[in-house]
């Protein structure tokens, strides 16, 4: 009587434990509330913002739980509990790798941010597997209805891509390829931070320099070493000490050793990248993949090909004479006189420009310097680049620049470029999540086309100004020619795959020479220096297709308009093509199209003897 007594009364309590259960997922769905940091509040200002490892233990603790325990209902809601906190790490992750990231090129000799910006990285990877196999375990466990129906799961599932289960072998040596892209990108940036120098002593200088003033070495082997960095070799060309000749010489000198430390970890790049195409497209090198699969373009290489044709064969010889309508002493004027008594006062000086064009304009400068998403002064330890980063969960967009010590004309030009990349993404934030890297380049290359018909303000001398405007129409004739030979450039690289950095060297010494360059005229090895080819491998077309939309913006009857319709489309369109049929521009990758803007910014150049 005892035992049918107490089973009746296991029974009733099991059941009443289900329905309690049941009773107690329903009620906490809809009250859930994300327990990580106030991202949302922390955002109102950067300097509010500091970095926080994320909790990589905790996470795996969560991870084998749920996994351990995905096949008892009993304990649905803890698995679900377990689940939205391996989920807030996850946020904290996604957080943490972009602020870390930015930390890191404001101060490249911290090493603590070297080391925690490559271990996310790392990590993202495993981290990403790991949340998508829980939530796989889960809506296919014993409290799958509920955590599908209910929590709804299973849509955070489809976002992953479906189930985890169907992650084939291949995905996952695909995983493991991209941690060593990491970790080579990782022995990147430390190659960046050494010091590459020539030895002084080997070079004629045109005048006497005192010892006090040489960086002399002592080798410890009773001789010195006269050590001259690239900074230094600029500072002494421009204080006349050594020639134009000599400057070159120890450039070439400096990208040589470059070459051969940083060339290596290069061609481990192009290998590793060249494996995870493969494995996930047969028969595809790295470079066809990335178009589609990294940028996802609404085109492909071999739409390029007839647009390269003629690039290659005709426009060199139009940039060289359009090089001769830009005069030297008045860019120099405008470098000695001008350029950095503006940039060093940029904020002020160019909010009255932009309020000229557009009340926007102006607010969103207002609001970058009220919420401190910038950083545009010179410190030696930044990272020498420009670009505008999108810090993701903060939902905001920081701009970042390292002029030179002593700010120049391409420091201005690039604080307006990089501000339109800020503005794009502060009016049309949704561009941020579709990765559309060539209409992005589009709005940032017609603002600087928009606010040169204010450089009258930025170099009150007429001929400076006149002279600058043709040094921009230039600069964007040859950023067309660069970018498709740096594509054909990548092309080969990743189809040839060559042995050595000089090899990689060489492939670009002949398309120096099929694009009409001069024997002599370019230091092939500079793609040492070209951070794109290591970062972002793919990228460099887009600074010349988006040079052309942003053209056929500029000329536009009503050029902000156009540029600000060409921001609306970004953000449902699938690439430039259709974002430039949506704003009603023309095809940029269209031959006649392309002729036709030529001629246009030739005419446009301000003639000068």
């Amino acid at each position: 009587m005892k035992t049918v007594t107490s089973k009746k009364y296991g029974l009733f309590a099991r059941a009443l434990t289900l329905v309690i259960a049941f009773v107690l997922l329903l009620s906490a769905a809809g009250c859930y509330k994300y327990n990580g940091p106030d991202y949302e509040s922390d955002a109102s200002d950067f300097k509010n913002l500091s970095y926080t490892r994320p909790k990589y233990d905790r996470f795996n603790e969560l991870h084998e739980f749920v996994l351990e325990k995905s096949g008892s209902f009993f304990e649905a809601l803890s698995l679900r509990n377990a689940f939205l906190e391996m989920y807030d790490i996850y946020v904290d992750v996604m957080a943490m790798s972009g602020l870390v990231s930015l930390y890191n090129y404001l101060d490249m000799t911290n090493e603590y941010y070297a080391d925690e910006a490559f271990t996310i990285a790392a990590k993202s990877v495993d981290i990403h597997d790991k949340l998508w196999e829980a939530c796989d375990a889960l809506v296919h466990g014993a409290g799958g209805w509920i955590l599908r129906n209910v929590y709804g799961l299973n849509s955070i599932l489809e976002s992953f891509g479906g189930d985890y289960s169907t992650k084939d072998e291949n995905a996952k040596q695909i995983d493991g390829l991209k941690i060593e892209e990491e970790r080579l990108l990782y022995e990147y940036q430390n190659l960046l931070t050494l010091e590459y120098g020539v030895d002084g002593s080997k070079y004629d200088f045109l005048y006497e320099i005192p010892d006090k003033a040489k960086n002399i070495v002592d080798n410890g082997d009773g001789t010195s070493t006269w050590i001259i960095t690239e900074e230094e070799a600029y500072t002494l060309y421009e204080e006349g000490y050594i020639s134009l000749e000599t400057f070159a010489a120890m450039l070439q000198d400096i990208n040589s050793q470059k070459v051969d430390e940083i060339g290596r970890c290069y061609l481990e790049l192009v290998k590793t990248r060249n494996s995870i195409a493969e494995l996930a497209e047969p028969g595809s090198n790295y470079y066809e993949y990335a178009y589609k699969n990294s940028f996802h373009r609404d085109f492909t290489p071999e739409d390029l090909k007839s647009l390269r044709e003629l690039v290659k064969s005709s426009l060199f010889s139009i940039a060289v004479e359009a090089v001769g309508q830009v005069n030297a002493e008045d860019i120099a004027k405008a470098n000695s006189e001008y350029a950095a008594d503006f940039y060093n006062g940029i904020i002020d000086n160019a909010k009255p420009i932009f309020e000229d064009i557009s009340g926007e304009l102006a607010e969103t400068l207002d609001t970058m310097v009220k919420t401190n998403y910038y950083d545009i002064e010179y410190l030696p330890e930044k990272m020498d680049m420009g670009f505008t980063s999108y810090l993701p969960v903060y939902d905001k967009s920081f701009l970042y620049i390292q002029p030179s010590e002593t700010p120049t004309d391409t420091d201005v030009s690039t604080f307006f470029h990089e501000f339109g990349h800020y503005f794009h993404q502060a009016i049309a934030p949704e561009a941020a999540y579709n990765n559309d890297i060539d209409s992005s380049e589009v709005l940032s290359q017609a603002m600087e086309l928009i606010v040169s018909k204010y450089y009258g303000r930025i170099y009150p001398q007429a001929s400076v100004a006149g002279a600058e405007y043709n040094y921009l129409i230039v600069k964007l004739l040859e950023n067309v020619l660069a970018s498709f030979l740096i594509d054909e450039f990548e092309e080969r690289v990743y189809s040839e795959v060559p042995e050595t950095p000089e090899a990689v060297t060489e492939i670009l010494m002949k398309l120096h020479s099929e694009y009409g360059y001069y024997d002599g005229m370019v230091d092939a090895t500079y793609w040492v220096n070209t951070h794109h080819l290591f970062l972002y491998p793919g990228y460099y077309i887009s600074y010349a297709v988006s040079a052309i939309a942003a053209a056929n913006i500029y000329f536009s009857d009503e050029p902000f308009e156009a540029f600000l319709a060409f921001c609306d489309a970004t953000r449902d369109c699938e690439g430039i093509l259709s974002a430039s049929e949506a704003a009603g521009i023309n095809d940029p990758l269209d031959k006649d199209n392309f002729e036709a803007i030529r001629d246009k910014l030739i005419d446009s150049m301000v003639r000068q003897s």
